[in-house]
């Protein structure tokens, strides 16, 4: 007989290595847009993989947070509109930033209303190709929430097989979109939109069943933890190496790979001289993963405006703002507190 989650209450200890992943995950999307502003190198070419990572935890970090605040009463609308609060400020802020760099470039006449449709997390489908045209990550934030939203009101009172089921049927669409597509890069776009909800339906739900037959970390020496936590960086990293064959081969790490990484990494338990690192990493992956692509535009303009060319030393530049400005709100900008200010003095989440 299936369990009922419902009733379950009790959420795992913090899991710090999970933190770290969450670093990871930000860098590695940070590095494949890198290329993109300055001539390095794409040592991250399928990097967007890391956002399919992101969807994986918060599946499974919010699983046993909803689990308890449903066996409490908790309305969904409340717990979505501290998701929303959870989102708001820092998605917010990079689009501001982005809207304020790009006032001075062509086109700028429309960036009021990309503006306006931003902030109110509405995608522009009819005013440029990508869904979020400012600050292009907020796609996902965007289908996050509405798995945030599905989670408190119907997903977590299915049964496990309802579960199977629905991973099942959106891993097989995902991976067809993946073998057509020939990238898994999908859902950013207003031509690819409406293919990132099997993207986000399978990752999501796949961190849900990790969540729900999870039974504790255990403390690993931190050769093992680390050799675990550089396994979804190698296997997004070589990924192209595997030419022809590189649409199949991306499909299997996303369905199959990034899964049995992440359920590597949660076995693992660093000892507590790590903690403060990870915990340090996790904290900045959100507001990195946030406003890193209006510091990568801030950062090519500083390095035309100083040396008359785009070089390397602008993604320095970039590399460096962006994890100052990113430690310095994860500092202003604790998530407990607005979690706090939506829904009373209860404990806050951890943030997905």
């Amino acid at each position: 007989m299936s369990k009922d989650w419902t009733k379950e209450t009790k959420a795992p200890a913090r899991l710090p290595l999970l933190d770290g992943l969450r670093g990871v995950a930000a860098f590695g999307v940070l590095a494949f847009h890198l290329p993109g502003f300055f001539p390095v190198g794409e040592a991250m070419q399928r990097g967007y993989l890391f956002v399919d990572l992101f969807f994986l935890l918060s599946g499974f970090v919010l699983t046993p947070v909803v689990a308890a605040k449903n066996a409490k009463g908790m309305r969904a609308r409340d717990f979505f509109r501290a998701r929303i609060l959870r989102f708001w400020p820092l998605a917010a802020i990079g689009t501001l930033l982005a809207a304020c760099l790009l006032s001075i470039t062509p086109g700028a006449e429309l960036i009021p209303l990309k503006f306006a449709l931003a902030l109110a997390f509405v995608p522009a489908f009819f005013v440029a190709e990508a869904i979020f045209p400012l600050n292009v990550v907020q796609w996902s934030l965007f289908w996050e929430l509405l798995a945030n939203g599905a989670h408190a009101r119907f997903l977590d009172r299915w049964k496990d097989r309802a579960l199977i089921a629905i991973v099942v049927l959106a891993g097989a669409a995902h991976g067809g979109a993946i073998l057509a597509s020939g990238h898994g890069n999908l859902g950013a776009h207003v031509d690819d939109f409406a293919l990132a909800l099997p993207r986000i339906v399978f990752s999501y739900c796949m961190g849900m069943l990790i969540a729900r037959h999870f039974r504790g970390a255990f403390v690993t020496p931190w050769h093992r933890w680390m050799l675990r936590l550089a396994l979804p960086i190698a296997a997004v990293a070589l990924l192209p190496l595997a030419g022809a064959y590189i649409a199949w081969l991306e499909a299997a790490v996303v369905l199959f790979a990034l899964p049995a990484c992440f359920w590597l990494i949660a076995q693992c338990q660093p000892s507590a001289a790590w903690h403060a690192g990870l915990s340090w990493l996790g904290s900045i992956s959100f507001p990195l993963y946030a406003v890193h692509m209006p510091i990568l535009i801030a950062s090519q303009m500083m390095t035309f405006l100083l040396l008359e060319e785009i070089s390397w030393h602008g993604a320095v530049i970039a590399l460096v703002l962006t994890v100052f400005a990113s430690a310095w709100l994860a500092r202003v900008m604790e998530p407990g507190r607005v979690w706090r200010r939506a829904t009373g003095p209860q404990a806050a989440p951890n943030p997905a």
